[in-house]
């Protein structure tokens, strides 16, 4: 037992864990990479930046024209287009200033069919990037129609808002007299906005748009991280535009035409990145080893997946389904986070055996009878063996006991089973009771 004088301070501690955790980030990122691959986020982003050359001008034009609506913004639309050029596309030039001003007129034209039709072509790029989303959060389930409709006119409305008030205040700041009549750390603050503005957008992004609950705290690490990719391709597509200028003279006056193909592109690949960082931040914290959880991950799988058909069986009595949300919180009490990934590939492994039915537009209901459903069939569809049973201790509930007694009971009889060395189960192959037709043939010729 180690004294009191021998235990490290808890100095020593906090050092050792902050080492532990600098030399966990490269291998983080390993696993972010790997991740990013295996979902295809550059093929997402190709596909996302297509829609996107489609849904770009109606998105800017829906935005203007909720501005116009309210005379507080009147001064600052010229602004707005300002912000996005100078801050969404650096070095564009003024033929891209041109092109939206020229774009920007004639959606002014429209009737308010019109303006509907902008709308839907902007949602149909707001449901391509929460189907890419929803992948990356390994969730199956998609929102109801009415509710998709609400949070993809809530988006639509509120952004432009969001970033024209911020004109706003940035152009009453410098009427003021400019940055030069602040103190210093007022005046790098209002130089930090954009960037403060980008991770803000990033991070609500990353909280609303997938169908999951996503942690604050990650949502924005996330957001940071990509914010700061952001700056850093701002950054580095401005120098390739001045340090190589040949593309002018190839394209010409079409030169604004690849130069924003590409950086939409690599617009949207950080957006993606910035996703799997939030996405596998609790998968990494639950991995094999992390120290995060009591309990085996066997046995808090199948603890989980007993909660919820417990939970079901319950609603079957009222003829209701269960939401996803309701089995996911319940699910929670025996994972070691709220792992809706987890959750989610359970449900499909018991739906696939009919044990569990899918009910629109999110719920399950019991299938089968619970006189049907054995504890033999769960560990088999689950690829968990008789060891799942063994640390049980971090749950509480009345059939707990019970279990880990069955569990305990049937693992014995099984070790007890299988207890057979070698020599016993080949003694007649050694007999020459079981040898090949060939074998025998030798042998015999041999003697």
């Amino acid at each position: 037992m180690t004294s009191p004088a021998n235990r490290p301070s808890r100095s020593a501690v906090f050092v050792q864990r902050s080492l532990r955790r600098l030399r966990e980030i490269p291998l983080f990122f390993w696993y972010v990479a790997k991740r990013y691959w295996h979902d295809h986020c550059f093929q997402s982003a190709a596909a996302m930046s297509y829609n996107f050359l489609f849904a770009a001008i109606p998105m800017i034009a829906v935005g203007l024209a909720i501005l116009a609506a309210f005379p507080v913004f009147d001064q600052i639309r010229v602004g707005f287009q300002d912000f996005i050029v100078q801050y969404l596309l650096p070095q564009a030039g003024e033929d891209f200033r041109f092109a939206l001003d020229e774009f920007l007129k004639n959606t002014r034209n429209l009737t308010a069919v019109g303006i509907v039709a902008l709308a839907v072509t902007a949602i149909i790029l707001l449901d391509t990037i929460e189907t890419v989303f929803n992948r990356i959060w390994r969730q199956s389930q998609v929102r109801p129609f009415v509710a998709r409709v609400a949070m993809y006119w809530a988006i639509l409305t509120l952004a432009p808002l969001l970033v024209g008030g911020s004109v706003a205040l940035s152009a009453i700041v410098f009427r003021q007299g400019g940055l030069g009549d602040l103190s210093g750390l007022v005046a790098g603050a209002i130089w930090l906005a954009p960037f403060g503005l980008m991770m803000v957008a990033f991070m609500i992004s990353y909280l609303f748009i997938p169908y999951r609950r996503v942690h604050v705290r990650g949502a924005l690490a996330g957001a940071a991280i990509a914010a700061l990719l952001f700056q850093a391709l701002r950054w580095g597509f401005a120098l390739y535009v001045e340090a190589f200028p040949s593309y002018k003279t190839l394209y010409g006056t079409l030169s604004i035409v690849p130069i924003f193909l590409l950086w939409v592109y690599l617009v949207w690949c950080i957006v993606l990145f910035g996703a799997e960082i939030v996405a596998a931040s609790p998968e990494w914290r639950r991995r094999p080893g992390a120290g995060t959880a009591k309990g085996s991950q066997p046995a808090r799988r199948l603890i989980a997946t007993l909660l919820m058909l417990e939970r079901l069986l319950v609603a079957r009595i009222t003829g209701k389904p269960v939401r996803h949300d309701t089995l996911a919180d319940v699910a929670a009490e025996a994972l070691a986070d709220s792992d809706r990934g987890a959750v989610q590939s359970i449900l499909d492994r018991l739906a696939e055996d009919r044990i569990i039915g899918r009910a629109e537009p999110s719920g399950w209901y019991l299938a089968r009878d619970a006189k049907a459903v054995t504890l033999s069939a769960l560990l088999r569809d689950l690829d968990l063996g008789l060891d799942a049973g063994e640390d049980l201790a971090f749950i509480r509930t009345q059939w707990r006991a019970r279990l880990a007694g069955v569990l305990a009971g049937a693992g014995a009889a099984e070790r007890a089973a299988l207890d057979m060395d070698l020599e016993t189960l080949f003694a007649p192959v050694a007999a020459g009771e079981g040898a090949r037709p060939a074998e025998l043939h030798k042998r015999k010729a041999a003697g």
